[in-house]
């Protein structure tokens, strides 16, 4: 299976960029293209897609900085979106990879990739402007 890894820096502590990216209720925050709006329900977290409602579920390890995205399109059907968190001097790099599924064609796949980096941008655009304003 093809996948495109992207990564950003981002001038925060990993520990707040992973407590940001760790919790599905920010993602209407920087994934926008994906992420309408999201919800929970019978403890399971949901999104609403620009395709529809899909489960959603972050599994996470603090110590190591993940915060694997696993998303249920279908029944049966789970794709995994792997992400890292890793420290780079007094900041972070955001690590995502992005699987290419057989439903998907190049140019689909393409535009998804080109809608992550745009996503990593807000994302550190959201974050640095955080730090900026709880700095004194």
């Amino acid at each position: 299976m093809r996948a495109a890894t992207r990564s950003i820096s981002i001038a925060c502590p990993p520990d707040q960029v992973f407590d940001f990216v760790a919790h599905p209720a920010n993602l209407p925050l920087w994934s926008r293209s994906f992420c309408l709006s999201v919800w929970q329900e019978h403890g399971q977290w949901w999104v609403e897609t620009p395709q529809g409602p899909i489960r959603i579920r972050i599994a996470t390890h603090r110590q190591l900085r993940i915060a694997d995205q696993f998303l249920n399109p279908a029944p049966g059907v789970e794709v995994m979106i792997p992400t890292r968190v890793v420290p780079n001097e007094r900041g972070s790099e955001f690590i995502l990879t992005l699987f290419q599924p057989d439903s998907l064609s190049e140019e689909e796949y393409q535009q998804e990739v080109s809608l992550i980096e745009h996503e990593l941008s807000l994302l550190k655009d959201i974050l640095e402007q955080q730090t900026r304003s709880s700095s004194p």
